[in-house]
């Protein structure tokens, strides 16, 4: 992946999450709004829709912001943990995208008149032998 694609796809996932969790955000509180006028509410699986579609950050903080929701027990305790799960989910995929091109490549290497050529593929491994109950490396190749 070239870094251009993945700042692409980066620029992507940042704007899907902050539509996302602006939906979540705004939809509590034109639910609170309504509310209080007494008129036709935002129905709360549509809440919690928003929620599991990646808004659950802006959910939660609508949610206290607005002292909207927090009387009910199932969004007291599943907003804010869906927000921590999607949060740690980002963070986990976006070490991922930052990460994959930095990967070392297989093989050993060893010099030969100054330069450094590639040999076969050095795999060590690790053998457990069951009468010792003790680990050992061992390279397969000498």
């Amino acid at each position: 992946m070239q870094p251009t694609d993945k700042l692409t796809v980066y620029l992507a996932a940042l704007a899907v999450l902050l539509v996302m969790n602006l939906i979540a955000f705004f939809s509590m509180l034109i639910d609170k709004r309504c509310a209080q006028a007494h008129a036709r509410r935002i129905p709360e699986k549509l809440l919690f829709l928003w929620a599991l579609l990646l808004g659950a950050p802006g959910g939660t903080l609508a949610m206290y912001s607005f002292r909207h929701k927090t009387q009910h027990w199932y969004f007291k305790l599943f907003f804010p943990l869906l927000a921590l799960l999607q949060i740690a989910l980002l963070l986990w995929l976006n070490a991922r995208l930052l990460l994959a091109g930095r990967r070392r490549k297989r093989g050993c290497s060893s010099f030969a008149n100054g330069r450094k050529i590639r040999a076969r593929p050095c795999r060590t491994r690790i053998f457990l032998y069951r009468k010792r109950f003790s680990i050992s490396l061992r390279s397969e190749n000498g």
